[in-house]
């Protein structure tokens, strides 16, 4: 008797797990963290989202060289970013995180650009003018079992922006597509 009730708490328990795979022990998401264009990119795991930047060191460094941060492997999410050159100077990560926790952290670091105005005095033989603008941001959400996502600072105007995006597989054969995290907090860090 024993057996059989037993047995039975086992299959009750695995239908409940099956029917919500984010109370799963162990679920994961996929993230890709991506800022091309930003320098010192780096990534601190943080509790709140209220852009005090963590006092240990980073979590992740972004931007920095074969020889002083070892760079994650790719786990092949599809949609490529928007950039050309990305691949060239690949400040991007993809990463395994838990599922049905919150995920939070502080991310960035500065984006330099010339003006337009620079670049034609540039091209003028007059030296242009060198903008940086702080790309610095928190990021918090809850991100559910087996899904995708991708938060990637862009440039935008003379600053940058941070977009989080669920990466949703297609349905009915169609391409993968971009579509905007509900509930997430994203902050946009002064400094």
């Amino acid at each position: 008797m024993r057996k059989v009730l037993a047995a039975v708490a086992l299959f009750c328990c695995s239908v409940a797990m099956a029917q919500d795979p984010a109370s799963a022990p162990g679920a994961k998401a996929q993230i890709r963290l991506a800022g091309v264009f930003v320098k010192k990119f780096s990534v601190w795991k943080a509790e709140q989202p209220n852009c005090a930047k963590p006092a240990d060191k980073p979590w992740m460094l972004l931007d920095c060289g074969a020889l002083t941060c070892i760079k994650q492997p790719m786990l092949n999410m599809p949609l490529e970013l928007n950039y050309s050159n990305w691949r060239a100077s690949p400040r991007v990560a993809e990463l395994l995180i838990d599922s049905g926790k919150p995920f939070t952290i502080h991310l960035g670091g500065k984006y330099v650009h010339t003006s337009l105005a620079g670049g034609i005095a540039a091209a003028a033989g007059v030296p242009g003018t060198v903008n940086t603008a702080s790309c610095v941001f928190d990021l918090s959400f809850t991100p559910g079992a087996n899904k995708m996502y991708e938060a990637s600072i862009d440039p935008q105007g003379n600053g940058c922006a941070l977009t989080l995006s669920e990466i949703r597989a297609p349905e009915g054969g169609g391409e993968y597509s971009r579509v905007p995290v509900e509930g997430a907090v994203v902050n946009a860090c002064p400094r």
